[in-house]
């Protein structure tokens, strides 16, 4: 979710905007403090300086890391990550990943199988708009027998 709010905030440079904003905050507090004496004009200063610097980076890191991800295919954006099933997979059916709703379907090695919504499973393909998904490795070692089962809330 963490990487969607990202992105969602990249695309009209948010993460520029969301800089800003902090930084605007911080000068208020650091100016409120220096004219009630809680801080020294100096180290407010200081301490303005050293906040701006590490959001002027944080803000830059943000920028290379969309555009190197904007460059990515789906297939390789999305492939191994992490997803949610929204509407049971039978073997068909949809998944949350990255913060996007998909149409996903079940590996052929588990196509006999339902998995509920809720649960979670792992992007390990995509094909004609939909993502190719199986259940997470913990509990393909458990259905093997190499790991004592899991509990299912």
């Amino acid at each position: 979710m963490a990487q969607h709010g990202v992105s969602a905030l990249i695309g009209h440079h948010g993460c520029l905007r969301a800089a800003m904003v902090a930084g605007g905050v911080a000068l208020v507090v650091l100016a409120v403090l220096v004219m009630t004496g809680g801080i020294a004009p100096l180290l407010a200063a200081a301490a303005f300086a050293a906040l701006a610097c590490a959001l002027a980076g944080l803000a830059l890191v943000t920028l290379v890391a969309a555009r190197f991800q904007r460059g990515l295919p789906a297939y390789q954006r999305l492939l191994n990550s992490p997803a949610t099933v929204l509407v049971a997979l039978a073997p068909t059916g949809r998944v949350l990943v990255q913060g996007e709703d998909w149409a996903a379907v079940l590996d052929d090695a588990f196509r006999d199988q339902v998995i509920p919504a809720g649960q979670p499973v792992r992007v390990v393909g995509v094909a004609d708009l939909r993502v190719i998904v199986t259940p997470p490795v913990k509990e393909l070692l458990a259905q093997a027998g190499a790991l004592p089962p899991l509990p299912h809330p």
